[in-house]
């Protein structure tokens, strides 16, 4: 999946096919999300925090279900589209630090709309944690590089939404490595599963104002 940070001026006038990491007060954009017909996972990185069905209001004619992972329960909350009435079972919260998982019924790109947002931060639990990779850190690479640095994770799994399958990559505490390696890039959604017994962690993203990284946790 290709996602795209973009000020506006340049996508209308250019319609590029890049990302780039600027100053927030500088960006508006979006991050595009390609969905297919069945279960898709998306991200909501920018934008301002609404309910989840208020963002998917311009693909109703392919919306079916809508879906959240609350860590803190390590549990599904879903919500469900009534065709006929035009409305929804439901309200879930969004905020910038939010993934949804997506019951479509046809194909069509979900876009997160508006300005990135400054010092998101993710709340971890043991167990599985849908997270994603920060839009001011282009310097995680692969799946496995954002798990190190978030510690305690003892695998870290992917959705691709074109094949409606899962992807995972597991750490052998014994030899120090992982089991391969899966690149990514800004925008894209991950589970972390946590050691049980972990503690509840907040991982701090660096600011879109800052040019330091993030120093990185052990295993």
């Amino acid at each position: 999946m290709k996602k795209l940070i973009l000020p506006l001026l340049l996508l209308v006038a250019f319609g590029m096919l890049a990302a780039v990491e600027s100053d927030p007060s500088n960006v508006v954009g979006y991050v595009k999300y390609p969905c297919f017909t069945g279960t898709n996972i998306v991200a909501y990185p920018m934008g301002d925090d609404v309910a989840a069905e208020a963002a998917l209001t311009p693909y109703l004619a392919n919306m079916e279900a809508i879906g959240m992972w609350y860590g803190n329960y390590q549990a599904w909350l879903s919500i469900t589209y009534d065709v006929e009435f035009g409305e929804w079972s439901g309200t879930l919260p969004l905020d910038n630090s939010g993934t949804m998982s997506l019951g479509t019924t046809g194909n069509f790109d979900f876009y997160s709309l508006g300005s990135p947002q400054d010092d998101i931060t993710f709340t971890l639990y043991p167990g599985s944690n849908f997270v994603y990779v920060p839009l001011n850190r282009s310097d995680l690479d692969t799946a496995e590089e954002l798990a190190t640095e978030v510690g305690s994770t003892g695998s870290v799994s992917w959705y691709v939404n074109q094949y409606h399958a899962w992807g995972s990559l597991t750490y052998d505490v014994e030899f120090g490595e992982w089991s391969g390696t899966q690149p990514t890039s800004i925008g894209d959604p991950l589970v972390l599963n946590r050691d049980p017994g972990s503690p509840v962690a907040v991982w701090p993203v660096r600011s879109l104002n800052s040019s330091s990284n993030q120093s990185n946790s052990k295993l």
